[in-house]
């Protein structure tokens, strides 16, 4: 199951609110990742037990409770338990209809069962594609866009990122790509280099840091506030070139030639979330420009929804309420987390009603 999404991780994962009333819920929800599926799997487990004891089977025994036990301890189980108790349960099965082929009961229980998951893989998958949790990873968890503007421009250089980022970083630019460090492999690093991490922009300024170590790429969550220095000095010589929702990248001159110049963000603000920046441009040619750079984002990365609320809030300044309406809408059944889109259809559609 190819389940990236943060939200289904911790769902299915952990699901630490799990205790042992929870147990007598058998009522049928079609989920096949909620507790109802899973006291099934224990159900299942403990109807065969008596044929692991005849037969001696300890390992099944032993594992199915262990990934029993991993539920009721509130850590990590599903992935754990499909693992360990499952293949099991199927063995058991097969065997006793294959000793038991004339009873009813058996294969009728065993059908019932069958069609059950059946329809709630089906209803499970449908919803799960609505909500996005099949994307290839968390655009929330992972700077994706970026590293796609990386790709699709030829970039090569050292990167300067969170530690926390360094290894999808590697994974998707390296050997173009050269990261400062990766925290999943401290023994390769000294406590300093952490420090210095850390410190980069505030205590330790990037042109020192420079001097040091040439760095051609900034790579920061938003969120820290090293954005904000960046920012700030824009003497240190680094250009914004894509920002989204939680990350900004930022490259150094030197990288941008001629032919690259156009890649600098003159209009999209890294920092304003309230996208109050966009009533300030007053004149139609900034608007214009600032629309190009939000379609040239969107291009790298569709799922950009800074890029796509800076549109609505263009298209309502633009006095576009009918676009600006249906866009938000398609935006809100396709993103149905994003509460965001719904409201922008409100505004457009009071706006519409004022006119």
């Amino acid at each position: 199951l190819m389940v990236w999404d943060e939200e289904t991780v911790s769902k299915i994962g952990e699901l630490g609110s799990y205790h042992w009333k929870d147990l007598g819920t058998l009522w049928p929800d079609f989920d096949l990742f909620s507790g109802v599926s899973f006291n099934y799997s224990v159900l299942a487990c403990g109807l065969a037990l008596l044929h692991w004891i005849s037969h001696k089977n300890i390992h099944a025994i032993l594992l199915s409770a262990f990934g029993i036990v991993l539920a009721f301890n509130g850590a990590r189980f599903a992935s754990e338990f499909a693992i360990l108790a499952i293949p099991f349960v199927a063995e058991s099965v097969a065997t006793c209809l294959e000793r038991d082929s004339q009873r009813r009961f058996a294969k009728g229980a065993t059908v019932f069962l069958a069609v059950y998951l059946g329809c709630t893989s089906l209803v499970t998958l449908r919803s799960h594609l609505q909500k996005g949790f099949f994307d290839r990873i968390s655009v929330s968890a992972y700077p994706a866009g970026a590293v796609r503007f990386l790709e699709e421009h030829g970039f090569s250089g050292n990167m300067f990122c969170n530690p926390n980022l360094a290894g999808y970083v590697t994974w998707t630019l390296y050997p173009k790509v050269r990261i400062f460090m990766d925290m999943r492999t401290p023994g390769l690093f000294h406590g300093r280099m952490m420090w210095l991490a850390l410190e980069a922009g505030r205590g330790v300024t990037f042109p020192a840091l420079e001097r040091r170590w040439p760095i051609d790429f900034v790579l920061i969550e938003k969120r820290f506030p090293l954005a904000t220095e960046m920012t700030k000095h824009p003497e240190w010589g680094y250009a914004l070139t894509y920002v989204d929702d939680n990350f900004a990248l930022y490259v150094n001159e030197r990288k941008l030639s001629q032919e690259r110049a156009f890649l600098r963000l003159k209009r999209v603000n890294a920092l304003d979330e309230s996208l109050a920046y966009i009533p300030r441009l007053k004149n139609t040619s900034e608007r214009d420009e600032l629309r190009q750079e939000l379609e040239r984002l969107l291009q790298i990365w569709p799922q950009n929804h800074l890029a796509l609320q800076s549109q609505l809030s263009l298209m309502l300044l633009a006095d576009e309420y009918v676009g600006a309406f249906r866009a938000a809408e398609a935006l809100a059944i396709r993103y149905p987390r994003k509460a965001e889109y719904p409201y922008y259809a409100a505004m457009a559609l009071r706006e519409m009603g004022r006119n």
